[in-house]
C-alpha cells in the first residue's frame, strides 16, 4: 500500500469517547499493511501527533513516550517478518531474479518462482507452488524440499539429491548447494523445455513484460530487464521462449551471421542487422589486416574508413565486437528466377539460399528487406556466396527496375482534376524545382503553398523527396484515409483552369496503394498475390490505350482506372506486389484486360457488360462460381429469379455479405427518381435510351418525364444473368434503357437501406451494387432483389479470398477466373501502343 496511513489525530477526533487502548490497537492494525520501515516512521509520527493534540496518558507524558517507542521497536520487528512472508513474491522485477547473497541460505519465498518453472505442465506447476506453506515463505529451504521437487517433477531423487545423502531431511540447504542442484536438474534435460543458455541481448522491447531479442529469436520475460544488459552476453534460464531468471553476464562470445557493416570509424563499428542499426566498440587492432585485405580486393582502396557497405559475420563479447569475418566471394549479377529456396543467377546458374540469408537495401536509407522476391526487380545486385556455395546475403543498391507511371490526381470531387490552390509537405527533406530551374530546399514537414494565379500558363513546378522513401502529403484534398500521401515525384502544371497535379511513381509502388485499397485487411497472401497480378495487368492495359494522354498522364486515381492513394498502404499488399514483381496475365502471349470486382452473385461472366451486346473475351467463361464451374445460362427471366432466390447451389461466396441483397422504393420515390434522372441526363444518354409505344415500336420522341412509374421489366440478360436492357413503363410514356451503367445509376438507392445477405444494412449508395437483379412490385413498393457487388466480370476479390482460405495458390486462383491464361513477366512480352486482348 502506498502513501501515508490514516492519521491517529484524525481518528481520535472522529471517535471521541472510544477508550485509548482500542484506538491504539485499531491504528496499529491499519499500519500493519505497510513495509516495516515505513510502519515505524508513520506509526511514531501518528502517536506524536496524537500526543500533541492531547491524547492518552496525559498524566505521565514522558513515560508514555518511552513505552510507545519500545512498543514501536518491538512491533517493527514483528511486522518486518510478516511483510516478508506475505509480500515475498509481489515484485516480479529484475531485482527479484538476481538475488543478493545477503545470507548463506535461500528462503522458500526467494526460490518459489524459480522452482515453479520446473513444472512443464500447469498441473505440475501448481503442485510445485503448493509445496510451500504461505506462512513459511521466510523460512530457509531444507533437504526435504529438494526431495519434494524431485517427486513432483518425476525425476530420480536418488541421483539429484545424492550430494545431500549425508544430511538430515530437515537440515538447511545452502545457496551454493541449491544452485548446483537446480543447475544439475536443468542440464540433465529431464525437464522438457527448460534450459540454461547464453544469450546476446540485441534489443529490449519494453512492455508489461519485457521482450528480449537476441538477433535470431524473441524471448518473453517475467519481469523488467535492466537496460544495462543491452548489447551484452548474459546467462539465463529459459522455458520455451520465456526467460525466467538472469544469472548474470557471460564471458563467452556470440556470433551474428551475415551482418551489413555500414561504416568503421576508428574503434567504432556501425552495422545493420534484422533492421536494427547499432554502433559498438570494435577491436580494430586485431582485425586491421582482415579489413584492409577485404577493402583492397573489393573496394579498390586501402583505407579502413570510408569503405562501402559489405556483409560479414561478427563475434561479440561484453566488450564489443572482437572479430569481423567478411564474406569474400562477391559477384555482381542479375537474379532471373526465384523458386522457393533456390535462386537462378545470370552467368552463375542456380544457387541455394542459406538458412540465415539476409537481404539489404542501401539505395536510400539502409534497411532489411524481408521479401526475397524483390531481387527480381533489379538490373544487378551484389551477391555474397559462402565457401559451401550457398547464397548468404544480397545488397540492393539501385531503385527497382520497372516503368514509371504518371497518375493524374483528382480534386475533392473524384474525376475533376483542376486545382486553384495547393498545400503540401513531406515526411522527409524535399526539393522544389521552380519554373526557372531554381531549386529550393525544404525541411521535413515544412509547408509549401502555391496558387495558380502566381504562375504563368504552362509553368511546371516539381516536388521531389530527398530519398525514395519520402512521401508527399497534399492537404488540399481528402480521401478515405484522410490526407493522402504520395511516393515518387509530384509535377504541378499551370493550366487555363488552374493547376493539374501528376504523381510520377514506379509502377510497382503505384500498385502498393491499389492493392491495399481493394483487398480486405484480413485476406491471405495468395489472394493478395492474385489481385496484384490483376491490378498490374489492368494498369498496363490502360497505360497502353493512351486514354489519359491528353491530360499528360497514363492513369487517373479513380475507380475508372484503379482507386489510388485512397487508403493507407499495408504490408500484406506491399508483399503481394513484391511476390509477383512484374507478373501480368496473358493470353497467347498478349496482355489481357483482367477485370476484377468485389463479390460474385454466384456466376462468372464472359462479357464485360458495358453495352447491350457485352464484348466477349476468350479468356473468360460463363459458369457458376462453384468448384466444378458448371456451365450457366440464366438469361431467361424466370430462371434468373429462381437462381437469385435459391439456396441449394453450393457457391464459393454464398456466405459473403453482398452475395444477396435487396432494396425497396415507394411508387412515388421510384417515379420521382427516374423522372429527375431523365430530366437532367437525357441529352447524355440519348444513344442508349429509346421511347417505345405499347406495341413495342420505337419512337423518335425526347423524354424528360414518363409520369408515374407503373412497371420495370428486364427485357434482356446475358447468359450469366447480368441485366442488359430494361423497359420502364410510365403513366405518360414507356422508355427502354440499353446501358447497364445508366440503369444502375437511374435506379439509385441513395438514402435507402440495402439489406445484405447477413441481415446487416448499408446506405448512401449512388447506384445499385451490381447488374444482377430483378424488380418486382410488392405491396405498392418496388423491390429490387439482387446479388453480388461489382461488374461480375473477371476475378472476384472475395472469391479469391475464399479460394485462398481453402489452400489454393495465386496461379490457380487466376486460372479459375481467367481460363487458358498464363502468368509471365511484363518484360517478356511485346507491348504495342494499343491494347491486345486476343
Amino acid at each position: 500500500m502506498c502513501g501515508c496511513p490514516p492519521s491517529f489525530a484524525r481518528s481520535q477526533k472522529a471517535e471521541h469517547g472510544i477508550p485509548d487502548i482500542f484506538l491504539f490497537i485499531r491504528i496499529l492494525i491499519e499500519h500493519l499493511c505497510l513495509p516495516d520501515s515505513r510502519f515505524a516512521v508513520f506509526f511514531l509520527i501518528d502517536v506524536l501527533v496524537y500526543y500533541a493534540s492531547g491524547g492518552f496518558m496525559k498524566s505521565n507524558k514522558i513515560k508514555t513516550i518511552v513505552i510507545v517507542f519500545l512498543v514501536v521497536c518491538l512491533i517493527s520487528g514483528i511486522v518486518s517478518e510478516l511483510y516478508k512472508t506475505f509480500h515475498a513474491n509481489d515484485n516480479h522485477s529484475e531485482e527479484t531474479t538476481e538475488i543478493e547473497k545477503s545470507s548463506e541460505y535461500y528462503t522458500y519465498g526467494e526460490v518459489e518462482d524459480l522452482v515453479k518453472f520446473l513444472g512443464n505442465t500447469s498441473e505440475r506447476e501448481r503442485d510445485l507452488i503448493r509445496l510451500v506453506d504461505p506462512l513459511n515463505k521466510s523460512q530457509n529451504i531444507t533437504v526435504q524440499y529438494l526431495y519434494d521437487i524431485c517427486k513432483v517433477t518425476s525425476i530420480d531423487s536418488g541421483f539429484f539429491c545424492k550430494p545431500f545423502s549425508s544430511k538430515g531431511k530437515d537440515e538447511k540447504v545452502t545457496r551454493d548447494e541449491f544452485d548446483e542442484f537446480y543447475y544439475t536438474v536443468v542440464s540433465s534435460k529431464k525437464i522438457n523445455g527448460v534450459n540454461k543458455k547464453s544469450i546476446f541481448v540485441y534489443e529490449i522491447i519494453k512492455g508489461e513484460h519485457d521482450t528480449l531479442f537476441d538477433g535470431e529469436k524473441y524471448y518473453q520475460t517475467e519481469y523488467t530487464i535492466n537496460d544495462k544488459y543491452k548489447d551484452t552476453v548474459i546467462e539465463v534460464y529459459v522455458r520455451g521462449d520465456v526467460i525466467y531468471k538472469i544469472l548474470g553476464l557471460n564471458e563467452g562470445t556470440h556470433t551474428l551471421k551475415n551482418v551489413l557493416i555500414e561504416e568503421i570509424i576508428g574503434n567504432q563499428c556501425y552495422f545493420l542487422y534484422k533492421d536494427i542499426e547499432k554502433c559498438m566498440p570494435f577491436d580494430a587492432n586485431n582485425n586491421e589486416e582482415v579489413i584492409k585485405g577485404f577493402v583492397e580486393k573489393h573496394s579498390k582502396t586501402d583505407a579502413i574508413t570510408g569503405i562501402k557497405p559489405f556483409v560479414a559475420d561478427i563475434d561479440i563479447t561484453n566488450d564489443g565486437i572482437v572479430n569481423i569475418y567478411p564474406c569474400n566471394n562477391i559477384v555482381n549479377e542479375k537474379v532471373i528466377e526465384i523458386d522457393n529456396d533456390k535462386v537462378r543467377i545470370s552467368n552463375l546458374g542456380t544457387l541455394e539460399l542459406a538458412d540465415d540469408f539476409e537481404l539489404y537495401d542501401i539505395y536510400s536509407k539502409p534497411y532489411c528487406e524481408d521479401n526475397k522476391n524483390v531481387m527480381l526487380g533489379h538490373k544487378s545486385m551484389e551477391l555474397f556466396i559462402d565457401k559451401d556455395n550457398y547464397l548468404v546475403a544480397g545488397i540492393i543498391n539501385d531503385d527497382i527496375a520497372c516503368d514509371n507511371v504518371r497518375v493524374i490526381i483528382s480534386n475533392k470531387v473524384r474525376g475533376t482534376y483542376d486545382f486553384t490552390e495547393v498545400r503540401l509537405s513531406c515526411d522527409e527533406d524535399y526539393v522544389v524545382t521552380m519554373p526557372d530551374g531554381n531549386k529550393v530546399n525544404y525541411k521535413t514537414n515544412d509547408l509549401f503553398e502555391l496558387s495558380a494565379k502566381e504562375y504563368a500558363l504552362e509553368d511546371e513546378i516539381i516536388i521531389e523527396p530527398s530519398n525514395e522513401k519520402g512521401k508527399i502529403s497534399i492537404f488540399s484534398i481528402m480521401r478515405d484515409c484522410g490526407v493522402p500521401q504520395y511516393s515518387g515525384k509530384l509535377h504541378i502544371y499551370i493550366t487555363e483552369a488552374g493547376m493539374r497535379l501528376i504523381n510520377e511513381i514506379p509502377m510497382e509502388k503505384y500498385l502498393y496503394s491499389v492493392v491495399s485499397g481493394m483487398m480486405p485487411p484480413d485476406s491471405l497472401e495468395e489472394a493478395n498475390n492474385a489481385l496484384a497480378v490483376c491490378a498490374r495487368g489492368y494498369a498496363y492495359s490502360i497505360l497502353l490505350s493512351g486514354a489519359y494522354s491528353d491530360l499528360g498522364a497514363d492513369l487517373d486515381d479513380t475507380s475508372a482506372c484503379q482507386m489510388y492513394a485512397n487508403v493507407e498502404t499495408n504490408n500484406q499488399a506491399v508483399n503481394a506486389v513484391k511476390n509477383t514483381y512484374g507478373l501480368v496475365p496473358v493470353y497467347k502471349n498478349n496482355l489481357i484486360v483482367p477485370f476484377y470486382y468485389s463479390t460474385s452473385c454466384g456466376t462468372l461472366s464472359a462479357s464485360n457488360q458495358e453495352d447491350e451486346e457485352g464484348e466477349v473475351y476468350p479468356f473468360y467463361q460463363n459458369a457458376y462460381e462453384t468448384v466444378k464451374k458448371e456451365v450457366v445460362d440464366i438469361s431467361d427471366e424466370e430462371n434468373f429469379k429462381g437462381f437469385i432466390n435459391s439456396e441449394s447451389i453450393d457457391m464459393i461466396e454464398k456466405d459473403m455479405p453482398y452475395y444477396r441483397w435487396k432494396v425497396s422504393f415507394s411508387k412515388k420515390e421510384m417515379s420521382d427518381m427516374i423522372n429527375f434522372y431523365l430530366e437532367n441526363n437525357f441529352e447524355n444518354i440519348i444513344e442508349t435510351c429509346a421511347v417505345v409505344d405499347n406495341e413495342g415500336n420505337y419512337l423518335s420522341d425526347d423524354v424528360y418525364d414518363i409520369g408515374d412509374v407503373l412497371e420495370i421489366t428486364v427485357c434482356k440478360r446475358t447468359v450469366s444473368g447480368a441485366v442488359c436492357s430494361v423497359i420502364i413503363k410510365g403513366s405518360e410514356k414507356i422508355v427502354q434503357i440499353n446501358n447497364i451503367n445508366v440503369i444502375r445509376t437511374m435506379i439509385s438507392p441513395e438514402n435507402h437501406e440495402i439489406i445484405k445477405n447477413d441481415g446487416t444494412t448499408s446506405i448512401d449508395w449512388s447506384n445499385l451494387p451490381s447488374p444482377f437483379f430483378y424488380v418486382e412490385l410488392e405491396n405498392d413498393k418496388f423491390v429490387v432483389n439482387g446479388g453480388g457487388l461489382g461488374s461480375g466480370a473477371g476475378l472476384s476479390i472475395n472469391g479469391a479470398c475464399c479460394l485462398a482460405n481453402n489452400g489454393y495458390n495465386y496461379k490457380y486462383i487466376l486460372r479459375y477466373y481467367f481460363p487458358y491464361i498464363d502468368v509471365v513477366s511484363i518484360s517478356d512480352i511485346e507491348l504495342d501502343d494499343e491494347e491486345n486482348e486476343e
